[in-house]
C-alpha cells in the first residue's frame, strides 16, 4: 500500500482553511506536524497569526500563542511584518470586530511573552501608513475603544504622517468627512495637558493643508491597499487588491469647525502650489459669530 505524505504546501492550505473557520481541534491535530506557523507566504508575507487576527479568531490566537511559547521560540511579533511592512495589528484592523481582538492582543499573557505589546502600534509599512491610518480608513475608532490600554502610543500615532500625501490620521479623517472619529480624536488629545496637540491639531500635508481644508474641500485619493501581491496560499483572505480610490464629498460641519478652532487650528493654511496666497474656509455667519464670541472671551481675559 502506497503511503500518503503531505507536503508543507498542503499542509499550509489545510492550515489556513482551519485559522479562517477557527476549528481549533483540527489546528491542535495540524501544530503536532511541527509545522513552522510563523512560516511567511513566498509572496504576500502573510503568516498564520496575521490571517488569524484578519478574522478575529481569538481562540486560534491563543491556541498558536501557545504553542510557540511552549516551543520557546524567540520572536518578536511586534516587528514581524508582511512584504509591505505591515504587522498583525494592520490585519487586526483590516479585518471586523477590531477593538475587542486588539484589547485581547494587549493582555493576553502568552502573547505578551512573544513581545505582542501595545508597543506594535508604532509600526508603519512601506507607504508610511500607521495603523491608525487604517483604522480610519475603515472607519473605526481606535481612540475611544483603546484610550486606557494604550494612551501614550495612540497620542505617537495621531503624529505619523504617511509618505504619500503626509497625511496624519487626523487630517486623513477630514480628507473622508469621518466627523465622528474627528469628534473622538479631538476629544481625546484636547483631554490631556501632555498632549502636542496644537501639533496634531495644526498639523499640514505636503500641499500645506489643514484639517479645516480638507473639511471644505473635495479631494480624491488612491491609497495603496495591499498592491501588487498575490495570496498564493490565502484563497480566503479577500481583502483589497486595488488601490483604495476615494472620492470625499464637500460637507459643512459647523460643530467641528468650532471645535478645531476652539482648541487652536487655524482657519487660513498655505498652499503649496502658491505659497503667496492663503484660503480660507467657506464659513457660515454661525461660525463666525463663534470666532467673534472667542475673541471677545480672549481679550476679557487678557
Amino acid at each position: 500500500q502506497e503511503e500518503f505524505f503531505w507536503t508543507p504546501n498542503d499542509i499550509s492550505s489545510v492550515l489556513n482553511n482551519v485559522i479562517a473557520t477557527g476549528k481549533t481541534s483540527s489546528l491542535a491535530y495540524l501544530l503536532h506536524t511541527n509545522y513552522d506557523v510563523m512560516l511567511p507566504d513566498e509572496t504576500s508575507g502573510i503568516n498564520c497569526i496575521m490571517q488569524a487576527c484578519y478574522y478575529n479568531q481569538t481562540e486560534v490566537l491563543e491556541v498558536l500563542f501557545k504553542h510557540l511559547v511552549d516551543l520557546e521560540v524567540d520572536i518578536n511579533l511586534n516587528s514581524t511584518v508582511d512584504s509591505i511592512g505591515r504587522n498583525m495589528f494592520f490585519y487586526t484592523v483590516m479585518g471586523k470586530d477590531y477593538s475587542e481582538l486588539l484589547s485581547f492582543l494587549f493582555t493576553n499573557e502568552h502573547a505578551n511573552k512573544l513581545k505582542c505589546t501595545a508597543e506594535g502600534l508604532r509600526v508603519q509599512d512601506s507607504y508610511g501608513f500607521s495603523i491608525l491610518h487604517i483604522a480610519v480608513m475603515n472607519g473605526y475608532d481606535m481612540i475611544s475603544k483603546l484610550e486606557l490600554l494604550c494612551r501614550k502610543q495612540l497620542v505617537e500615532g495621531l503624529l505619523m504622517v504617511d509618505g504619500i500625501y503626509g497625511l496624519t490620521p487626523l487630517l486623513l479623517s477630514c480628507v473622508l468627512k469621518q466627523n465622528y472619529l474627528i469628534e473622538h480624536i479631538l476629544t481625546f488629545i484636547d483631554g490631556s495637558e501632555s498632549t502636542p496637540l496644537l501639533k496634531i491639531v495644526n498639523a499640514v500635508d505636503k500641499h500645506k493643508r489643514n484639517c479645516i481644508w480638507y473639511l471644505y474641500h473635495d479631494i480624491e485619493l488612491n491609497i495603496p491597499m495591499v498592491k501588487d501581491l498575490k495570496y498564493s496560499n490565502l484563497p480566503a483572505l479577500d481583502i483589497a487588491q486595488n488601490d483604495l480610490s476615494v472620492v470625499c464629498p464637500y460637507v459643512t460641519s459647523d460643530s467641528i469647525l468650532i471645535q478645531l478652532l476652539k482648541i487652536g487650528c487655524s482657519l487660513y493654511c498655505l498652499d503649496a502650489d502658491d505659497m503667496n496666497v492663503f484660503h480660507r474656509a467657506p464659513v457660515t455667519q454661525a461660525v463666525l459669530d463663534n470666532i467673534r464670541e472667542m475673541r471677545e472671551l480672549k481679550y476679557k481675559s487678557i
